[in-house]
């Protein structure tokens, strides 16, 4: 069985280049390799003597800098499970410095998955040649198990698991197709998911086979307190802009916590987002002002018109009314609540 790798191809060039999603043998490669973000800021007075030309370029840097800005690694479900994967990876490569091997494996659970799809899928993060619609499931079983085992994986990440629906006869082909993978391959398996508990994952008999090789760890959004307050300064680290005044976002952890409701994404899209306008406006600083305009999920929005105390605005328009739960009694609550990160 052969598989391609991007070591064959080379690296991409010119109009060529494809950012391939880590679902995939390459694009999983290249997340694991590419090194995080960094940005320099030039002198002020360098900054302030660029012509429009030269200003253009420069902030075009920029703009990119902070809309891949992750430096936060407990994050959301999808982020830790990667992060888990390439740091297993780069430990594995550096005790053997093989390159034949392939040592973590990253999936997503096909929606209304069934075991054909599930198989499928496999295939294709080896980008498997010999596939095709006259193979049947167990056929690509077999492909998928013997590339695996032959590569060593010893690491196997599937995500979005609670689309596995064990109430349809897809959904029980696919968890009996799950465990058949984890009885042939020497692997740990580890899987992500949204309230795996009440999604049906772990009920009926199928399911109570599930819990009984699964350790579940539960997330939850964080409550505020100096974790909440060490993020947000870890995160304000990060910006590179010419006009910020440091210690402006840590000031407003508890305004943060009541736009985001402690998520972490939704912090870094508010202040990402909120870089990225200082940057274009001008400005080059972020304001509670200029956060209030940013739109971040709607949970969050949704949340907060909810839960911000009573009183005009920013914009002189009053809040929603209706029962309005202080925002740290309702964080109260949840910090009685397990969680870990």
């Amino acid at each position: 069985m052969v598989v391609n790798t991007p070591d064959e191809r080379g690296p991409p060039t010119g109009d060529d280049e494809r950012i391939e999603p880590p679902t995939s043998l390459s694009g999983w490669r290249r997340f694991v390799e590419k090194d995080p973000a960094t940005f320099d800021l030039a002198p002020l007075k360098r900054w302030e003597a660029m012509d429009d030309e030269e200003r253009a370029d420069y902030d075009e840097v920029c703009i990119d800098y902070h809309s891949e800005l992750q430096v936060v690694r407990t994050t959301g479900k999808t982020t830790a499970l990667r992060q888990l994967g390439r740091l297993h990876e780069l430990r594995i490569r550096q005790r053997y410095g093989d390159s034949r091997r392939i040592p973590v494996v990253y999936v997503t659970a096909p929606p209304k998955g069934s075991a054909r799809k599930l198989a499928l899928e496999f295939a294709r993060f080896l980008k498997l040649p010999t596939i095709s619609p006259r193979h049947t499931t167990a056929d690509i079983t077999s492909s998928v198990c013997q590339v695996l085992t032959e590569a060593r994986t010893d690491l196997v990440l599937v995500d979005e698991i609670h689309l596995m629906n064990l109430a349809t006869i897809a959904g029980e082909e696919l968890s009996d197709h799950l465990m058949y993978f984890t009885e042939r391959l020497p692997a740990t398996f580890v899987y992500a998911g949204i309230d795996v508990e009440h999604s049906g994952l772990f009920t009926g008999i199928r399911g109570a086979q599930i819990a009984g090789r699964c350790t579940l760890l539960h997330t939850s959004p964080f409550p505020p307190g100096a974790e909440w307050e060490g993020l947000v300064a870890t995160m304000e680290d990060t910006l590179r802009l010419h006009h910020h005044t440091p210690g402006t976002l840590t000031k407003l952890h508890a305004y943060l916590h009541q736009r985001t409701g402690g998520m972490i994404g939704s912090l870094s899209h508010l202040i990402r987002a909120a870089a990225i306008s200082a940057i274009l406006d001008g400005s080059e600083r972020v304001t509670r002002r200029q956060l209030h305009t940013i739109h971040v999920d709607h949970a969050s929005e949704s949340a907060y018109r909810t839960t911000r105390p009573c009183g005009p605005t920013l914009h002189g328009s009053p809040c929603s009314t209706g029962f309005r739960p202080n925002a740290y009694s309702a964080a109260s609550t949840q910090r009685n609540r397990p969680w870990t990160t």
